[in-house]
């Protein structure tokens, strides 16, 4: 009785769709949860049931704590036959660090489910190269099913910010130097007391990486800061989003440029939650552009410069600082 009551209480209050992208509208971030932890459960069940194991990834960051508890609170999946990684470690942090990721999966993940393996990124490793490799060549063992990530206040992805993000990477694993809107974002959620105590690098998993999923489920359920979400995913094939406030017309009516990624391989759900706020009106990507496409005039032009793109990236970080931010 109470299951089939939350299950109707999370269904979206309303769809639309935005270019490619199908939207779920939810009335509260606790329906997203629900109805993101159910999803996922579900797709796991499926692929057990088909092959017998899975493997999948899972993001950090506190707007996935809630989720993974949900799926962890679920009980229908059977952890011991699914073999998990996570997307990022600090480089030089123990994993008894109140910050490390490995650490919040340990506590968060692995000691509630008890998956069959729990494959940690070291970010203390001596050799962070070898590390890098190594993480690399587990991700390769056997494919990935399903990757669940979220987008970062500057439009991350795992530690892949705009100046250093590849959609063409070769590397599966790499280290990457963390910009300063990245590190603010740590200092507030509270696991870092200032900026300067923050790591400056970090190991990743690529953007290739984390699309060679065969499911990929993208979900943020709050964005007080999340200004690029709306225009990060475009062209995915469809979309989960909670924007408490904001009527979705507000969203379908926007005039921003739309992205259309040179990866193949977009995201199956994305949650979104795009606040209603005018410094977000204007996002602009600061990725890699295949072509993009004004929805005004409905024409084409050639992608940007990078060099083009890194200043427009500076401008918009400028003017997102000045922006006041609500908790």
């Amino acid at each position: 009785m109470n299951s089939s009551l939350d299950e109707a209480m999370a269904q979206p209050i309303k769809n639309f769709v935005v270019d490619s992208l199908r939207v779920r509208v939810y009335a509260t971030q606790d329906q997203l949860v629900q109805d993101a932890a159910r999803e996922v459960e579900s797709y796991l069940q499926q692929v057990l049931m088909a092959q017998g194991r899975a493997a999948a990834i899972l993001a950090t960051g506190n707007s996935q704590i809630r989720f993974l508890q949900q799926l962890a609170n679920l009980g229908g999946v059977d952890w011991s036959r699914i073999t998990l990684f996570h997307m990022d470690e600090y480089l030089g942090l123990s994993a008894d660090h109140p910050a490390s990721f490995r650490r919040y999966m340990r506590e968060r993940v692995a000691d509630l489910v008890q998956p069959k393996v729990f494959h940690y990124l070291e970010g203390d490793a001596w050799l962070p190269i070898k590390e890098c490799e190594r993480y690399a060549q587990l991700l390769r063992a056997q494919p990935i099913d399903l990757c669940c990530l979220g987008i970062g206040e500057n439009g991350h992805l795992a530690f892949n910010d705009p100046a250093v993000a590849d959609f063409n990477d070769a590397r599966s694993v790499k280290i990457v130097r963390l910009d300063d809107a990245c590190k603010r974002q740590q200092v507030g959620e509270g696991y870092f007391p200032s900026l300067e105590c923050v790591p400056s690098y970090a190991l990743t998993l690529t953007i290739p990486a984390l699309c060679a999923a065969k499911k990929m489920i993208c979900r943020v359920p709050y964005c007080a800061n999340k200004r690029n979400a709306s225009c990060s995913w475009t062209a995915s094939r469809r979309a989960c989003c909670n924007r408490e406030g904001q009527h979705p017309d507000d969203f379908r009516n926007r005039q921003t440029p739309r992205v259309f990624w040179q990866s193949r391989k977009f995201p199956d759900i994305i949650m979104l939650s795009v606040e209603r706020r005018q410094a977000a009106r204007r996002s602009i990507s600061r990725y890699q552009p295949l072509r993009v496409a004004d929805r005004r005039s409905g024409t084409s032009r050639r992608p940007w410069s990078r060099a083009r793109r890194l200043r427009c990236a500076r401008r918009i970080s400028r003017r997102a600082s000045r922006c006041p931010v609500r908790g």
